[in-house]
């Protein structure tokens, strides 16, 4: 099948309600019917026409089931919904700093928008205030501020992992305790602001003109949206160099 006519079986909110509906339950057609509220004659149409598409398929009860490819389907629908509900956020800010095995919008859409520089810096301060086993860091600016709160957790033994722009200063608190729980290295640009540790996890991607946005951040605890920050992480920490 092709893409657009794909597309257009989805587009009948019948249709995608229908599908939805059976993502939580196996349903027969007077079930459905009922829970709708159409005829039976029009959910029986409905029906046809996702089964030709091989979104649904009957079982021996006459219960109508999600094909796999449905289920796939269904997770593109929701990353589609995600990006529409922000379209404005997406519209400024430049995803294409990342790599596209990066760009995990299911994940994405786990988290929450924190807008105001304000809301920001205290939400990227109190990831290292709360921090109880790591802190890890990637950010094109230092923020001073941190340097004796980030001291403080390293000497109660929080393991902190930072990437900072090569060309940056270090404050000597820093560098006078870079070990193997105080890593950091550099990479010729950091491509977003991010910060995580044990229990939360933030994201700020850069504005069209480039720059790192802290006035808009994605912010979450989810496990997925954590695992999905923790990877733009640790594909960078991978590409970065040791400070010396």
């Amino acid at each position: 099948m092709e893409s657009h006519k794909l597309m257009f079986e989805l587009s009948h909110p019948e249709r995608l309600k229908i599908l939805n509906m059976l993502k939580e339950k196996p349903m027969r057609l007077s079930h459905l019917s009922k829970k709708l509220d159409i005829t039976t004659a029009e959910v029986s149409r409905h029906l046809d026409r996702l089964g030709n598409a091989r979104l649904i398929e009957r079982d021996s009860e006459s219960s109508y089931n999600l094909t796999t490819f449905a289920t796939i389907t269904l997770t593109e629908v929701s990353n589609f919904d995600f990006l529409l509900k922000n379209v404005d956020y997406f519209l400024n800010h430049d995803l294409s700093q990342l790599p596209d095995h990066l760009h995990w919008f299911n994940s994405m859409a786990k988290g929450g928008f924190s807008s105001g520089t304000l809301e920001t810096s205290s939400a990227i301060k109190e990831a290292s205030v709360n921090a109880k086993k790591y802190v890890y860091v990637m950010s094109d600016e230092m923020m001073r501020a941190l340097v004796p709160i980030d001291c403080k957790k390293n000497d109660e033994g929080v393991v902190f992992k930072k990437i900072y722009p090569k060309d940056i200063q270090l404050p000597p608190e820093y560098e006078n305790r870079i070990d193997e729980s105080f890593e950091i290295k550099t990479l010729k640009e950091v491509p977003c602001g991010l910060k995580m540790n044990d229990k939360i996890a933030g994201v700020a991607l850069r504005d069209l003109d480039g720059k790192v946005d802290y006035s808009m951040g994605i912010v979450g605890e989810d496990e997925s949206f954590r695992s999905w920050v923790r990877a733009i992480f640790d594909y960078y920490w991978d590409l970065a160099r040791p400070w010396v």
